[in-house]
């Protein structure tokens, strides 16, 4: 039994512990680098008592809080604990050890000890993050569009504050039941980067000059100096050269350029040696798996036409060579019996073949929840996609922000295990940067969709639940049941003991790469007849 004053009073008696907090197109370049990270949808909370100075900042999000020097740090979960049970005793946790974990985005002089405080506080987020969306799409289940608030009741910032067992609470409008149950989100995480002695990332050594800097700095060969004197003077503000004072982003190249100038070569991402370019420039893209929160529906690029606009109104065509998407079935919280969609990453990478062109995009937040229609089809309004535009010419990079200036349109097509978006028009802040698109991708995995079944057993006098979900990849699904004041369970079919009254049953269908189907419904017990 889930006895609430009982988990309550053993709360209380809990020591709470606390993980540290963490809390922008120029077609001038003969490379446009397009990237799109993965969003929470909210920033990280910040870190207190940590003294980071401007060239040692992490983050979670995309570079919008670091500057154009960004590149990308591995975390590693040492372990992690999460579960979500009705039941004080927490009898069936997930944990992992020693798992790959979120990348981050590090500013070039960030530290070691700074990398480690953020990817254990993203590690942390997006476990509660996990949490947050099985809490919402169970108490929309339960009551449709009269789930309470936009988040149900979920308490991100109790689930970010203790690594313990804590209570949630499901807000149901209209409804005297009290729908407690218990949760606990705990991480260990580091960069897995190798550093120094000095703190430093021992990838700095092998720059053939500082990311994003011009003129001496764009080819300084000794990063490594250049971040200790940074660091010895307190300096502040991106990476300046006097000598390129006032200095702008190169001119586009004529048509004849040669492509193995400065630039990547066609459909090849930078990578170690190519430049100043960091070992892994800051694009963890949507086809990566990430073990503390796995991605529900996704699938890589297949095809695009493209055309990116120049300030000089020339046009490159590109190919998609990288990328794609992922994203989570809700129910709608504005349309009852509705579904709707969120995207969660969208990743782009286009390369020009005839002049070496290489963009990415990069989403900086997750849009807001979209209807779906019965036929697959969804519309994406104008700036519902805030993104981070990176392009790098000759070694020079440069950050802007975008958003998608026009309408666009989104369809899945289930039996063909496709998902698109046509008509993204995407357009720098500036207006100096504008980049069209459709783009077709093929879905690796989608997300299981599960019902409850209910029957009587009059031989024993009891309910019988049965979990009916299919998956369309096939794949093998785990049911984990739960219902507040009573109990979990782990099967296909239960059978549990239930006093009279009204229950609310909560359904989680995982596949193997994890990704959740939540079901949820309301079942009544009529007292026992007498004799």
């Amino acid at each position: 039994m889930f006895e609430m004053r009982a988990v309550r009073s053993m709360l209380c008696k809990l020591e709470r512990l606390r993980a540290p907090r963490s809390r922008p197109a120029t077609v001038r370049a003969t490379s446009l680098l397009l990237l799109v990270l993965y969003g929470c949808g909210e920033g990280l909370p910040s870190v207190p008592g940590l003294d980071i100075s401007p060239h040692d900042r992490c983050t979670g999000a995309p570079p919008r809080d670091v500057d154009a020097s960004a590149s990308e740090i591995q975390c590693l979960v040492d372990n992690y604990l999460f579960s979500t049970d009705a039941d004080a005793a927490m009898e069936m946790p997930e944990q992992g050890t020693n798992v790959p974990g979120s990348p981050i985005c590090c500013e070039v002089c960030a530290v070691k000890d700074t990398a480690d405080d953020i990817c254990e506080e993203t590690c942390k987020y997006e476990l509660c993050s996990r949490a947050r969306d099985s809490h919402i799409m169970a108490g929309q289940e339960l009551n449709g569009a009269l789930c309470g608030p936009s988040d149900c009741g979920f308490s991100f910032e109790g689930c970010m504050d203790t690594n313990l067992l804590h209570v949630q609470g499901i807000d149901i409008i209209g409804e005297d039941l009290d729908l407690f149950y218990a949760i606990q989100a705990s991480c260990h995480a580091h960069a897995d980067d190798s550093a120094r002695d000095d703190g430093l990332f021992t990838y700095l050594e092998d720059l053939d000059g500082v990311p994003g800097a011009h003129g001496e700095l764009g080819n300084d060969h000794d990063v490594v100096a250049y971040c200790l004197d940074l660091r010895a003077s307190s300096a502040t503000g991106m990476p300046q050269d006097p000598t390129a004072a006032g200095e702008s982003s190169p001119p586009p190249p004529d048509d004849a350029a040669d492509s193995t100038g400065g630039g990547t070569t066609a459909g090849e991402p930078p990578g170690p040696g190519k430049g100043s370019t960091p070992p892994s420039p800051c694009d963890p893209w949507a086809v990566e798996r990430f073990w503390v929160r796995p991605t529900n529906n996704f699938g890589a690029w297949t095809e695009t036409n493209a055309g990116v606009y120049g300030m000089d109104a020339a046009t490159h065509e590109a190919i998609v060579t990288a990328g794609g998407i992922s994203y989570t079935m809700f129910p709608c919280t504005s349309v009852l019996g509705a579904e709707c969609i969120r995207i969660d990453r969208l990743s782009v990478q286009l390369a020009d073949a005839s002049s070496g062109l290489v963009m990415r995009l990069s989403m900086a937040d997750d849009p807001d929840l979209m209807p779906v229609s019965d036929n697959g089809r969804f519309d994406v309004p104008p700036g519902a996609f805030r993104l981070t535009i990176r392009h790098e010419w000759d070694d020079r990079q440069r950050l802007l922000s975008a958003t998608n200036s026009e309408q666009a349109h989104g369809r899945i097509v289930a039996g063909a295990h496709n998902v698109y978006i046509e008509d993204l028009t995407v357009a720098s802040e500036q207006g100096d940067a504008i980049a069209t698109l459709t783009l077709t991708a093929s879905l690796v995995n989608t997300q299981p969709r599960t019902e409850i079944v209910e029957s009587r057993d009059p031989r024993v006098g009891r309910v019988v639940l049965t979990a009916r979900t299919f998956d369309a990849d096939l794949d093998p699904v785990v049911h984990h049941w739960m219902i507040p004041g009573i109990g979990s369970w782990r099967g296909d079919v239960i059978s549990p003991a239930l006093r009279a009254g009204r229950h609310a049953v909560i359904l989680y269908a995982d596949d193997v790469h994890r990704a959740r189907g939540v079901a949820a419904r309301w079942l009544e017990i009529a007292p026992a007849a007498v004799d």
